[in-house]
């Protein structure tokens, strides 16, 4: 006998496969393709470009901090702006790197 409460309909899918097919709605994945199949985003595709946009949202947000310069203090001390240009360098590097990489594995 199967675990108890085992789905038979659910049977030989993935956990991702599941998580969306237990959900009302949610028949097709995120991004409009079938469950299963060559239509399928892959999850490390998937991972790649969710870091690119938040690697992206943070040097946006390090950015606006360089513009509007407001003073941080951290115990005390004034905290300089040249580590938010090094974060926007670094980060927006980072999110156009992964964004290229979630595109040259889909093609």
């Amino acid at each position: 006998m199967g675990k108890r409460g085992a789905n038979p309909a659910l049977a030989g899918r993935t956990r991702s496969q599941v998580t969306l097919a237990c959900v009302p709605g949610m028949a097709r994945n995120l991004w409009g393709g079938s469950q299963g199949g060559s239509e399928s985003m892959n999850s490390q595709i998937l991972g790649l470009r969710v870091a690119s946009v938040i690697f992206g949202l943070m040097s946006i947000a390090q950015l606006v901090r360089l513009l509007i310069r407001p003073e941080v203090l951290v115990a005390g001390h004034l905290v300089p702006l040249w580590p938010s240009a090094l974060a926007v360098v670094i980060l927006g590097g980072l999110s156009l790197w992964m964004w290229k990489l979630s595109h040259t594995q889909t093609n």
